[in-house]
């Protein structure tokens, strides 16, 4: 059963993961994160992380409890008039939760025989920096089916809690990879597991979208909303792919794109040659 915690005193310590996140988010490099608001929270309870409390205003404990799917969380009930004072900012959803970080450095062969072998998709971003871009792409690639995502140390930070929240909690339900070295990553999936490495381009010379079909694994490589990919990262790709657009555009948000390739790549069959399906 839940264990119920009513606290008083905004000085009391147990509110501490909690205390002025406005000022102290916090990073890849700290062993929590934080989940706030109702439909992502309870993607969380629902998941198999491992959860360190659920903060709820005192209004909001009564229809939680009607629908909290767990029995064995720690809940620390405030007053609503604490809520706003503790986080620092005005909070309507009035219920958050700090969950305990699961460090995910390689892809390994164990992670790959709990999934399905026939056509397996990976999503890689080395550098994509802005958490608000990263949260959609993670949503995007828990929406388009992907076995898992590679995301590299340049890139936002995927549990601060601008990338959860625009996730929609379902951060907590694909596998994230921050392996140390993510070109060695990519290598990896290629010589391992039989991945094809295609990385997303604006060069007209590349492949057409519309023409591509695809492996039986596939990984999906996007760049950086400013510069794209780096030679490095092209170096690493098996192939290139580009989106053709229309007049005077030349490139669309990156998690734009990515949802078009995604939804590609998640409906063509899988050949093992390169003609046209």
């Amino acid at each position: 059963m839940s264990q119920i915690i009513e606290i008083n005193s905004i000085d009391d310590t147990q509110l501490d993961v909690y205390r002025d996140l406005k000022k102290n988010n916090y990073t890849r490099w700290s062993n929590y994160f934080i989940a706030e608001g109702k439909w992502v929270v309870q993607r969380l309870i629902e998941s198999d992380f491992d959860i360190n409390s659920v903060l709820i205003a005192e209004s909001k404990l009564e229809r939680f409890l009607e629908t909290s799917t767990r029995t064995d969380l720690k809940i620390l009930c405030v007053a609503d008039s604490i809520v706003n004072q503790l986080v620092g900012f005005e909070f309507h959803a009035g219920i958050m939760g700090c969950g305990v970080r699961t460090k995910r450095d390689e892809i390994d062969e164990a992670f790959w025989r709990a999934t399905d072998a026939s056509k397996r998709t990976v999503m890689a971003c080395p550098e994509t920096s802005l958490p608000d871009n990263l949260g959609s792409m993670i949503r995007l690639a828990a929406a388009f089916g992907c076995d898992a995502m590679v995301i590299g140390g340049q890139s936002a930070d995927p549990f601060c809690r601008r990338c959860i929240r625009v996730s929609m909690g379902n951060i907590f339900s694909i596998p994230i990879f921050e392996p140390p070295d993510f070109g060695y990553a990519l290598q990896k999936l290629r010589r391992e597991f039989d991945f094809d490495i295609i990385a997303t381009t604006l060069d007209c010379d590349a492949d057409a979208l519309e023409q591509c079909t695809r492996r039986r694994n596939t990984c999906l490589v996007f760049g950086n909303e400013a510069h794209g990919l780096r030679d490095e990262h092209y170096q690493l790709a098996d192939r290139t792919v580009t989106l053709p657009m229309h007049g005077e555009i030349d490139s669309l948000n990156v998690s734009h794109s990515a949802a078009i390739f995604l939804y590609h790549y998640s409906r063509i069959a899988t050949t093992k040659d390169d003609k046209l399906e």
